[in-house]
């Protein structure tokens, strides 16, 4: 009996020693969890500071966006200032002759022009608005703008030879607050090259602008068939 209640007596000893150790076990598993929580932590950390960098960038496209709105207001402050570079009209007693002997009928350009202001004002009129005055000065412009198209074989409100009719405005010392320009080739009459203005928006627009006070045409023909139109208009 004594030898049965030995071992059993040994088995109980060994099971009671071994028990503390498997709870030892258990809590020193823990901190293991604890550091897989703090691992856990640190994409929050990095989540936090994201925001920090969101002004930086913010502030990057602010500043994008006035250093292309000062670029635009530059160019567009160039474009006012421009008379400095402008093109000194150069023009030869030679192509002077040239242009002058195409313009045989004097007397039907100078009607046709007085048309053209006439039939602009009707359509002011129509839309209460005050009629333009017919300026020599600007009529002379408006002339040699047409002139330089048909000696210079071109259709466009840029000119080889001054620039644009604004710089010329400004070289023939016409002062003025606004100007406007519309130009036309083909058409043979007055009440034609009208319609073909008044059909189209961006020149309807000039014809009736409220703020023009001035205008002036200018007619050429060369042959039976190559007319040159030039209006211009301007704000005193």
């Amino acid at each position: 009996m004594r030898k049965l209640f030995l071992p059993i007596l040994l088995i109980i000893l060994v099971g009671v020693a071994c028990t503390p150790q498997i709870e030892e076990e258990k809590t020193a598993a823990k901190p293991l969890k604890s550091t897989k929580t703090s691992i856990q932590s640190t994409p929050s950390n990095e989540k936090k500071e994201l925001p920090k960098n969101t002004p930086a960038v913010q502030i990057s496209q602010k500043q994008q966006q006035e250093k292309k709105n000062q670029k635009n207001n530059e160019v567009s402050v160039d474009k006012q200032q421009s008379p400095k570079k402008q093109m000194k009209i150069k023009q030869s007693n030679t192509d002077k002759k040239k242009m002058d002997k195409h313009y045989t009928n004097s007397q039907q350009m100078e009607t046709f022009e007085t048309k053209v202001v006439m039939l602009v004002n009707q359509e002011r009129t129509k839309r209460g608005l005050p009629p333009l005055k017919k300026s020599s000065k600007v009529s002379t412009l408006a002339e040699l703008k047409s002139k330089d198209m048909l000696h210079h074989h071109y259709f466009s409100h840029q000119s080889p030879t001054f620039g644009s009719s604004f710089h010329l405005l400004k070289q023939k010392e016409v002062s003025y607050l606004a100007a406007g320009e519309n130009i036309a080739t083909g058409q043979k009459t007055p009440a034609s090259v009208m319609e073909s203005w008044m059909n189209s928006e961006g020149h309807r627009a000039n014809i009736l602008n409220k703020d023009f006070t001035h205008i002036g045409v200018g007619y050429v023909k060369e042959g039976s068939s190559r007319t040159y139109w030039t209006q211009i208009f301007i704000k005193r």
